[in-house]
């Protein structure tokens, strides 16, 4: 059942597209232990299975930000499309359905943006600016699939949108036999972390990542251990200059 847990809590959501939360997981666990118990009661089972499990903490930190030698690593395990949507997502701070029925009507390479349409809000519908390692993996994908798709299921050209379900299997396999965990959304919440890292602002992140409130930020940036020991010693430098004075 633990097994279950941990799978879950990578799986998608069919309704809303995004990663299972923990309060949902924690549900379908209450349910389980119902269903165990009332085999117990009428003599199918001695215990139950599910007694000693305990509910995930939905306060527990549920992101990760992806080290460089992750990154590498990853990628070098990853096969198409999950590659690809990876290094958009790390790179751009796409979501993962945002890609997944990317169009080319949407890209403009020329001005290097993707104009982002039916997103899950209205601040969701926004342009993506590319890297150019993101320009370079769009550009490709343009060349090499002649339909209007740029991400077709099973990377055949002509083929329906390619499935949060396939894609998400695919990550799960590269992360198995490694000793990495984190989820592939990960990818967008170190986008953020090293956007702020690099000088961003809150607001103007807001606006990259297709979020209408600075506080839902807090949920998708996390400063490095480094990053916050560099600001206590850059507080302690400055009182240390005042001093001087």
């Amino acid at each position: 059942i633990e097994s279950y847990l941990q799978k879950r809590a990578t799986d998608i959501s069919q309704k809303t597209k995004e990663v299972i939360s923990r309060g949902t997981i924690n549900n379908e666990l209450v349910i389980l232990k119902m269903i165990f118990e009332r085999l117990v009661d009428g003599g199918n089972l001695k215990t139950s299975p599910a007694q000693k499990v305990a509910q995930l903490k939905e306060n527990d930190k549920q992101f990760h930000v992806i080290t460089s030698d992750e990154e590498i690593f990853y990628l070098m395990s990853a096969p198409q499309p999950l590659q690809d949507i990876f290094i958009l997502m790390i790179e751009c701070g796409f979501r993962p359905k945002e890609l997944f029925a990317l169009s080319k009507k949407q890209i403009n390479l020329e001005k290097e943006y993707v104009q982002v349409v039916n997103g899950k809000t209205e601040s969701s519908n926004r342009k993506v600016y590319l890297t150019s390692k993101a320009k370079k993996i769009i550009s490709e994908r343009l060349s090499r699939f002649k339909e209007n798709l740029l991400f077709p299921n099973k990377e055949i050209d002509g083929n329906p949108p390619v499935s949060a379900a396939y894609v998400n299997n695919q990550h799960l396999a590269v992360m198995k036999p490694s000793t990495m965990d984190f989820r592939m959304y990960d990818a967008r919440h170190t986008c953020a972390t090293r956007l702020l890292e690099s000088g961003c602002d809150l607001l103007t992140l807001a606006y990259i990542l297709g979020h209408n409130d600075l506080s839902t930020l807090k949920r998708y940036a996390h400063p490095s251990e480094t990053r916050k020991q560099e600001a206590v010693k850059k507080m302690e430098l400055a009182r240390m200059s005042v001093a001087k004075m």
